[in-house]
């Protein structure tokens, strides 16, 4: 399967990112994990840029990580980002397990009747 496929880029914005200390140890922690990719502190713009592999992780795991060690204040918009977010990489992760569609738009039945009519 391809990696870039399920690799998505996702920006972590909460309160911690006005504490210089809490932000490095934020990075440090995204980034020992072994499903992260890449983590990149934006100071200028206060947030955390993560890269993941949807197969892997979701969204709520990065948040469930810095939740652990007591480095998240999510208000109410970033609750309601975290669910958006989370809703992306579950319908991601389906698209990617599904069976591809049938061929030319056209159901198994209707080829079926086709290939009769000529034969």
């Amino acid at each position: 399967m391809n990696d870039s496929i399920t690799l998505v880029h996702r920006h972590l914005s909460t309160s911690i990112l006005n504490d210089p200390a809490a932000c490095n140890e934020a990075v440090r922690i995204l980034s020992a994990l072994s499903q992260t990719r890449d983590v990149q502190l934006d100071l200028p713009r206060k947030r955390i840029a993560v890269s993941y592999d949807v197969m892997q992780m979701s969204y709520a795991g990065l948040i469930r990580a810095l939740d652990k060690e007591g480095l998240t204040k999510l208000g109410e918009w970033q609750r309601l980002r975290m669910l958006w977010f989370n809703s992306q990489d579950s319908n991601l992760r389906d698209n990617v397990a599904s069976r591809p569609s049938p061929c030319c738009n056209t159901s198994p039945d209707a080829s079926d009747r086709l290939s009769r009519k000529k034969g």
